[in-house]
């Protein structure tokens, strides 16, 4: 069944003068036969690396399309604060449409709420704004440390984009009067949440700055919306603009148009889903930014015919606090040097293996009797001795030296793997059987399991690496 709004959709992208005729528009929207939500299918069958639709910019959602609408600002709202601000204004009641005048019919088909999405749930318990069922309380409290820290890394951003804008609707009191859905009474911040969310999950890569990576280059695009995100080929792709093939701003007012491609090298059959790729993110950005994880087998982990990371900053801050004095230097040293966090361990490209980063901090910290816990005299050398490896004048710093960095390595695996088994286990307790009005509970548990169990599993390859004197 496709969605109940797709032809008020394509009437309005007509009449932005959008091909949507079947030799244009080979796509449509159905409900998927797996899940809850709606996918992206073939009306025909599509040969490799075809074009699958394209959106004029005028039926973009962009800062070049918004800007004229809005009172201009010192600072400027970045793409994300104006985006968020114009849906929030013109979020759908209920089973409504929504009454925006510019993008109606786009912001109706998308999705009426996030209240499975695990941010939402955390900004409710932060600023007890309302409260969460049990289930999800619980599995908040359950989840990785990792997960609830980039959730509070989320929530700072989240914060800094909404107060910007109320900054902007002080200084703007006719938009503020004229929706007075930003009122505290009306619920503001939930509708600027969803919002919010609505950019975070749906917005993709479009080129409107000089610079490639200017956070302004992104765009909210109908249609796309349905497609369904794959970590594994084949998967759609969008269809370089002009502005990034000549890697400048796009010279039309409003930027270029968005083609979507079909996949480089595989025939779509009709009626067959298209998937997109949100991008190349573990599980723990894809749990905390999009709400979802991707499923996988031990033996995926084991092969690594399937990414799975996981973060050990935690773990890693610990080793270096205990040792007090030296821990303090050693993280400033970390810090000059460029190799302060980000510390992973990841199963592919096989074997599985720590990151670069986590061996050269590791190799640093077990450059000191694992005793020491203050700062002897020759630790300056030591340092010196170490920085050759990180400018490849070296391999390693001695056999020494490398058995105490993969022992103490060793004994990170050990312990997130038995946090990852108790973890699993209380999640299959009965401790999280739902209430019967809990709604796609099982989907929720099921997402805090693979996290888990992608802990578990990732330790326990990167353990078997160690113990088989594999060589990073």
């Amino acid at each position: 069944m496709s969605h109940p709004l797709w032809p008020s959709l394509l009437r309005w992208l007509h009449a932005h003068r959008m091909d949507t005729t079947p030799h244009a528009l080979l796509v449509q929207p159905k409900q998927h036969p797996c899940h809850a939500g709606y996918g992206l299918f073939a009306t025909a069958t599509i040969p490799p690396n075809t074009p699958l639709f394209t959106v004029p910019a005028s039926a973009l959602i962009s800062i070049r399309t918004l800007a004229p609408h809005y009172p201009k600002t010192i600072p400027n709202l970045s793409a994300v604060q104006l985006i968020s601000l114009h849906l929030s204004l013109h979020r759908p009641l209920a089973s409504d449409v929504s009454n925006d005048p510019l993008f109606g019919p786009y912001i109706s088909i998308m999705p009426r709420d996030f209240d499975d999405h695990p941010f939402t749930w955390f900004l409710k318990q932060r600023t007890s704004q309302s409260s969460l069922d049990n289930i999800q309380e619980r599995i908040l409290q359950i989840l990785p440390a990792y997960i609830l820290r980039d959730l509070s890394k989320m929530a700072d951003r989240f914060y800094l984009d909404r107060n910007r804008v109320l900054l902007y609707l002080v200084g703007t009191p006719s938009i503020h009067d004229f929706f007075p859905v930003f009122a505290p009474e009306a619920g503001a911040q939930d509708n600027f949440l969803w919002a919010w969310l609505c950019v975070n999950t749906r917005c993709i890569y479009h080129r409107f700055r000089p610079s490639r990576s200017d956070p302004d280059n992104l765009i909210l695009c109908p249609v796309l919306d349905f497609a369904n995100h794959t970590p594994i080929p084949p998967f759609t792709a969008p269809l370089s603009s002009q502005a990034e093939i000549w890697d400048a701003a796009p010279v039309s007012r409003l930027g270029d148009s968005f083609t979507l491609m079909s996949p480089a090298t595989l025939t779509v059959s009709k009626d067959s889903e298209l998937h997109l790729r949100y991008g190349a993110h573990p599980n723990r950005v894809l749990y905390v930014e999009y709400g979802f994880v991707n499923s996988f087998t031990f033996e995926d982990i084991l092969n690594g015919t399937k990414h799975g990371e996981v973060d050990v900053q935690a773990e890693m801050e610990r080793l270096i606090a205990d040792k007090l004095e030296l821990g303090d230097w050693l993280r400033e040293k970390l810090e000059e040097e460029g190799y302060w966090g980000d510390w992973t361990m990841q199963s592919s490209p096989y074997p599985a293996h720590p990151s670069y980063r986590l061996i050269t901090a590791l190799r640093l910290c077990y450059m000191f009797d694992p005793s020491m816990t203050t700062i002897p005299p020759d630790a300056e050398q030591l340092v010196e001795e170490w920085r050759k490896t990180t400018l490849g004048l070296r391999e390693d710093i001695s056999p020494e030296n490398e058995y105490s960095w993969r022992a103490a390595l060793l004994g990170i695996c050990e312990a997130l793997s038995s946090d990852a088994r108790q973890a699993i286990a209380k999640l299959s307790s009965g401790d999280f059987r739902p209430a019967e009005s809990v709604s796609s509970v099982d989907a929720l548990k099921n997402n805090a399991h693979i996290l888990w169990e992608e802990q578990l599993h990732v330790a326990i390859a990167v353990a078997k690496c160690i113990e088989n004197g594999v060589v990073f």
